[in-house]
């Protein structure tokens, strides 16, 4: 069953044939203008700076939507404009949103659907003064169909590769984001259980001081609190310039004391980062072990 095709029970108006998007099981139809980009999976209109991302999410797509309430989305510097259910017996719910980012106003429709397995996420990004291309993304997003079959290449469309280690294998991919745990699988391991997540920004992101904004950035990880970081250095990867921080931290679910490592690079127009966590009494055993997949980093 996990081959048969999942698709929206309504009719969306459609404005160009269904594509399938990279590295993903999903297929919609992009609004006129959107072209497919290298920097997510997805599609991106050059001119307006709108966009469509497509993320996948290990887990019951029941948990995701249940977290897309008003006072949720208000953490996250969202506002709920309206909700609907979207599919005929429900499991399909459609979100309009307004943000506030970076001095900047946007809209978004957010499409969440799946199963009780896998989660799929659409999110119809555009600028509120081009507010006229808010029903083109809203009929892409219902034009979506998806399928729950394994994807054979976890790395398909990323910009990047990294060669996994015996002991860190490739588990699955969450939108631009590999994730690498010890068992190969996202689910089922030990909590002490090691873990590394590398991805890239998902546009442009123009850094004055390499240095200043790694830290900034570790310290914004959402699974970690009370980072202290005890070492920093520049380092070289794929030509390109980076830093590479050691840091202690708690997990933010259970309180854990976890070691993290990263690694961030710039190209100068946007950047990579790749982050391990792992129980701090198996740190020392972990460490080589992030560095080596990370040192393997190119584009």
């Amino acid at each position: 069953s996990l081959a048969i095709v999942l698709a929206l029970t309504f009719v969306a108006t459609a404005y160009a044939v269904p594509a399938l998007v990279p590295g993903t099981g999903v297929r919609l139809a992009p609004p006129p203008g959107f072209a497919p980009t290298s920097s997510f999976a997805g599609f991106q209109d050059p001119e307006s700076g709108a966009s469509i991302v497509v993320t996948e999410i290990p887990g019951p797509a029941s948990v995701v939507r249940g977290g897309m309430t008003r006072e949720q989305l208000t953490t996250r510097g969202m506002n709920l404009i309206e909700a609907e259910e979207v599919a005929e017996g429900g499991g399909v719910l459609l979100l309009h949103v307004s943000q506030h980012s970076d001095g900047e106003d946007y809209f978004k429709w957010i499409l969440v659907g799946g199963s009780e397995t896998r989660t799929f996420m659409i999110v119809g990004t555009f600028p509120a003064d081009d507010s006229e291309l808010s029903d083109a993304v809203r009929q892409s997003l219902l034009s979506a169909s998806w399928s729950e079959a394994p994807r054979r290449d976890l790395v398909e469309g990323l910009p990047f590769r990294v060669e996994p280690y015996r002991s860190l294998q490739l588990a699955d991919r969450m939108g631009n984001l590999l994730i690498l745990t010890e068992t190969g699988h996202v689910v089922g391991g030990k909590p002490g259980n090691a873990v590394l997540v590398v991805g890239s920004a998902l546009g442009a992101v123009a850094i004055d001081d390499l240095a200043a904004f790694a830290k900034d950035r570790l310290r914004k990880t959402d699974r970690l609190r009370s980072v202290r970081v005890n070492g920093d250095s520049a380092v070289v990867v794929d030509g390109l310039p980076g830093r590479e921080l050691l840091a202690d931290g708690s997990d933010v679910k259970d309180g854990r004391a976890v070691g993290v490592y990263q690694l961030l690079v710039s190209d100068g127009k946007t950047y990579y980062i790749v982050q391990g966590f792992v129980q701090r009494s198996r740190w020392k055993e972990m460490l080589p072990v992030f560095r080596k997949v990370a040192g393997s980093f190119h584009r």
